[in-house]
């Protein structure tokens, strides 16, 4: 019992289901979104689990339990298939057609570009990055609030006001109505879309354009004001390649 308790694992809420995988060094969940096909991971993806994964933590501001930042959108979509070959499931993302991210010629946390088509199958029951869409619609937790959880900033949020100009450990700060930490402030997260203007027709649940120059993040963080980064509808864009001490990502997937 003492050695097992040493082991290295994770566990993983996927797809309605747990598994325990041995691909990191503490608990990861997917929350089921009400009503949705998709889960999202409770929290932002933290040094510790990142670093489990990928052999290196870039962050800036270090804090095994902090939200992994210095993270570029290319560096996500590898993070997601390394975890998804990993964990068993089948990698979501490729590259000129593999989804072997050793055939991607691409060295993370260099701000270099992939070279190549990056396509997604969306039949795939790996992990990945929620769309835009999915992280509003997460994000809102089925309530009418200002901000993931409150018209309070400071009851969930780091931000410019409460940070001190730093990253801070998840889930320290109050859950949204689905149970989701930090989707307001700590760390910007990327999504999955190009950035455009949003269309003048109702739709559900867009997919966002084909393509584009940059990338949508959501969610406000440590350097941002309350007023206005940080509400449920903000949102900025970014390069794919680029990355920043703002920048961070949370885990999206398919129930099957």
């Amino acid at each position: 019992m003492k050695n097992f308790k040493k082991t290295i694992i994770v566990f993983i809420a996927l797809c309605q289901t747990f598994m325990l995988v041995s691909c990191g060094k503490e608990p990861i969940e997917m929350v089921q979104i009400p009503g949705q096909n998709y889960k999202m991971s409770k929290t932002e993806i933290t040094q510790k689990f990142y670093e489990s994964i990928m052999s290196v933590n870039p962050s800036h501001f270090k804090g095994e339990n902090n939200p992994v930042e210095m993270v570029s959108w290319y560096d996500a979509i590898y993070f997601c298939n390394k975890l998804s070959k990993k964990c068993g499931y089948a990698p979501v993302y490729s590259v000129s057609g593999t989804t072997d991210v050793t055939k991607w010629n691409y060295t993370p946390h260099q701000e270099d570009e992939i070279e190549g088509e990056v396509t997604q199958n969306t039949s795939a029951n790996g992990f990945r990055l929620p769309t835009n869409a999915e992280w509003g619609y997460a994000a809102k937790g089925g309530q009418n609030y200002k901000y993931a959880g409150s018209n309070n900033i400071d009851e969930v949020a780091w931000y410019w006001d409460n940070s001190d100009k730093t990253t801070h450990p998840v889930a320290q700060k109050k859950a949204n109505g689905y149970g989701l930490y930090d989707m307001s402030g700590n760390v910007w997260e990327w999504c999955q879309d190009w950035y455009s203007n949003y269309s003048s027709s109702p739709q559900t649940n867009p997919k966002g354009p084909s393509t584009g120059k940059v990338r949508v993040l959501r969610g406000g963080s440590y350097h941002r004001g309350s007023e206005h980064d940080c509400r449920l509808a903000a949102r900025i864009s970014s390069p794919s390649y680029f990355s920043s001490y703002e920048y961070g990502f949370r885990l999206a997937c398919d129930v099957e």
